[in-house]
């Protein structure tokens, strides 16, 4: 089917909204790279400008960083989204990190803060330094329409891994099954 099509009676094409729906629905990034979140007030953790990423310290839940944004109109108003980060792994031991969170309508009462903690890892550690995937239990949006938004403090809180985690990245997946909404405010 084309994304536009011959408008009856006139010259010219508009566009075929129902084109634009995806037959099935798939899986995106939300991503913020260390590089475009917002470190805590006492401006920690650490910027590492060698390796590009978040120093995170063992003991030290005071050290954040804050991610505040809005679902894009693609997602599919349904399901789960699947949070995890992107660190560097440099020993078989595994870092916890903290994900609160608050998901939320427009319109609507903004909610208390729920907190999530890291439980696996996704690629087995040999040796060296890798690039490591940890995930986060997937948080249900159940009721949340388009454009929700999120706001979420992601901090480490563990003393097993010695010295700082180098952290890369946090995002989340999430799923989709259009290009956008067909109004501005409502799918």
């Amino acid at each position: 089917m084309p994304f536009w099509t011959k408008r009856s009676g006139e010259q010219g094409y508009e566009p075929d909204f129902e084109a634009l729906r995806l037959s099935q629905s798939c899986w995106e990034d939300m991503r913020f790279p260390a590089t475009r979140t917002l470190k805590g007030a006492n401006d920690k953790p650490d910027f590492d400008f060698t390796n590009l990423g978040y120093l995170f310290p063992n003991n030290d839940t005071a050290e954040k960083i804050y991610i505040s944004d809005q679902m894009p109109h693609s997602w599919t108003q349904a399901g789960e989204i699947r949070p995890h980060i992107h660190y560097v792994q440099t020993g078989a031991a595994l870092p916890t990190f903290k994900l609160s969170y608050r998901i939320y309508n427009n319109g609507a009462a903004i909610p208390d803060f729920a907190t999530i903690a890291t439980t696996t890892a996704v690629f087995p550690y040999t040796s060296g330094s890798i690039l490591q995937i940890l995930l986060f239990p997937s948080i249900s949006m159940a009721d949340l329409g388009t454009s929700a938004w999120f706001d979420m403090i992601l901090y480490r809180d563990d003393a097993v891994v010695a010295g700082d985690v180098l952290l890369k990245g946090y995002d989340f997946h999430y799923p989709l099954d259009a290009f956008g909404s067909r109004e501005e405010y409502l799918k």
